[in-house]
């Protein structure tokens, strides 16, 4: 069976959820530009407040996100079951005659696991990438402790050789997310895209090295992993969501 094709609940969960991890880098870089100590030379996922300030956001977009997903997931489930399980290819079938091209692109069944796969990413993996974070802080701590306070650069190499390992997870489960979906709607241009974002963040991490930017006479150090993960995982998810909206009916 399919779901009205005005209901773009995949999409608009997406889309919602997008906008809150958007909020949410936004207000985490702001309050790090005012509390960080601008005469440390340690990174700043080091720094205690700071460290603080991001697992609070984190966990709250994680709630938030998972909230709006869950409730998207609902409404399917609830519009699914209102049919018997035993009607419901039946009613596919009539309401694809019926509607024609105005049909929705996925069936109600395919938009109920495709909301579930987004859940055990944005929710699931990311609880696991909280995790990882504060274990990579802790190992990097370690590190560092062992390097000369005097030696910058070496402490600048190792936080740029080893940062992009702190994302990876989480990384490669949205690239999965968007291949998914792609197999789903047998749109090649996901398919692409998720290989084509691979590419680029492997080359950045293995490649690339940190650079240096002035923001309001304050000197940070860019790493270019850490610039296109946080891209992908709101500007991204927020594109892909306007993509499925006006590319597919009911998506």
């Amino acid at each position: 069976m399919y779901i009205n094709p005005k209901r773009h609940l995949l999409s608009n969960a997406l889309l919602i959820s997008a906008i809150i991890r958007l909020g949410g880098s936004g207000l985490y870089a702001l309050l790090r530009l005012l509390v960080r100590n601008t005469g440390s030379v340690l990174p700043d996922m080091l720094d205690s407040h700071i460290h603080l300030i991001q697992s609070v956001i984190s966990m709250i977009q994680v709630v938030l996100v998972g909230y709006v997903l869950f409730h998207s997931y609902r409404k399917v489930r609830r519009m699914i079951s209102l049919i018997p399980a035993e009607d419901r290819d039946d009613m596919g079938i009539l309401q694809a005659e019926a509607f024609g091209k105005n049909t929705s692109s996925l069936s109600a069944d395919a938009i109920s696991r495709l909301l579930q796969i987004w859940m055990a990413i944005l929710v699931g993996t990311q609880m696991i990438y909280d995790l990882s974070s504060q274990i990579y802080r802790n190992v990097l701590t370690q590190l560092i402790a062992v390097i000369s306070a005097d030696n910058n650069q070496a402490m600048i190499a190792l936080y740029n050789s080893t940062h992009g390992f702190k994302y990876l997870a989480m990384f490669i489960a949205i690239m999965l997310g968007i291949m998914m979906t792609g197999i789903f709607l047998n749109d090649q241009f996901l398919k692409i895209i998720a290989l084509l974002l691979s590419l680029i963040f492997v080359v950045s991490f293995s490649f690339l090295r940190m650079t240096t930017v002035n923001i309001l006479n304050t000197s940070i150090g860019v790493v270019w992993t850490s610039v296109i993960f946080h891209l992908i995982e709101t500007v991204g998810i927020f594109v892909l969501a306007f993509y499925l909206r006006f590319r597919y009916k009911g998506v």
